[in-house]
């Protein structure tokens, strides 16, 4: 669902061809999607989608991170959720998710006029099996959200946010076992998002570095040098195993190819 030119496949330059919600399509019926398929790039802060429509186009994400918020009764923003590349916005929750979505930073999309995207899927069951896992994944995700809104402490939070932000926001793997995570979405959306403060933020992360747990070598980048210590902090087994979690709540494996990419890539926090 790519929206790159190419006589043989115009899916082929796209960065999530083989990921994400494109990537559990057959070629066939990804090159025709392709045929009406309509890209655009917007900006941070952009306002993408009214919750009120649902006659709306269906979006899949290339590049960057998008929010989903709601206002509250006096006008407090609230985020629900953060989308990364290879998620499919639009056709989770149609005409139910009362939600908005917003560019937490520049994107590059693909959107789908309903009508023929709904269209397509009442003939193809591939695409209604994949509209099918990728709701899982979205209401996955939620179940997750408001298991650690209601239950965890501020540290617990931050520390869930960030063993699961390496398997969806840029992350290096270091020779050592840790890596590099590059906090690409903005500070603001990761405290509201996770029900806390940036100064909290700040005072954990600088209190983990005390404690050797990772370093802060500028505003934009973390270096965890003890994903398992990470882990534990809040309340996960090594690595962000199932353990202590419910089962709704269970983040997706850690476990990496030859490669060293994850073999199976998070598209929602």
């Amino acid at each position: 669902m790519a929206c790159t030119a190419g006589k043989a496949d115009p899916c082929r330059d796209c960065p999530v061809r083989r990921t994400g919600f494109c990537g559990t399509l057959p070629d066939g019926l990804r090159r025709r999607m392709s045929g009406f398929a309509l890209p655009a790039v917007h900006g941070s802060d952009h306002w993408l989608w009214d919750p009120e429509d649902g006659s709306g186009p269906v979006t899949v994400l290339r590049r960057g991170y998008l929010r989903l918020l709601r206002y509250s009764v006096d006008g407090r923003r609230l985020i629900t959720g953060i989308a990364g590349p290879g998620a499919v916005i639009g056709e989770i929750l149609p005409r139910r998710g009362r939600y908005e979505v917003e560019c937490a930073t520049e994107v590059s999309l693909c959107t789908f006029a309903r009508a023929p995207f709904e269209h397509l899927a009442a003939e193809e069951g591939a695409l209604r099996r994949a509209i099918r896992r990728e709701r899982g994944r979205a209401l996955d995700a939620l179940h997750g959200h408001i298991w650690m809104r209601g239950l965890q402490t501020p540290e617990e939070r931050l520390a869930v946010f960030l063993v699961r932000a390496c398997e969806m926001l840029p992350f290096q793997r270091l020779p050592s076992g840790g890596g590099v995570l590059a906090l690409v979405v903005p500070r603001a959306d990761i405290a509201d998002l996770i029900g806390t403060t940036r100064e909290t933020i700040s005072r954990l992360t600088h209190r983990w570095q005390d404690e050797g747990l990772m370093s802060i070598p500028d505003g934009t980048h973390l270096v965890i040098h003890d994903p398992d210590g990470l882990a534990r902090r809040g309340g996960l087994g090594p690595r962000g195993s199932e353990k202590d979690l419910p089962p709704d709540a269970a983040p997706e494996p850690w476990s990496r190819d030859a490669t060293g990419q994850t073999a199976t890539q998070r598209r929602y926090l």
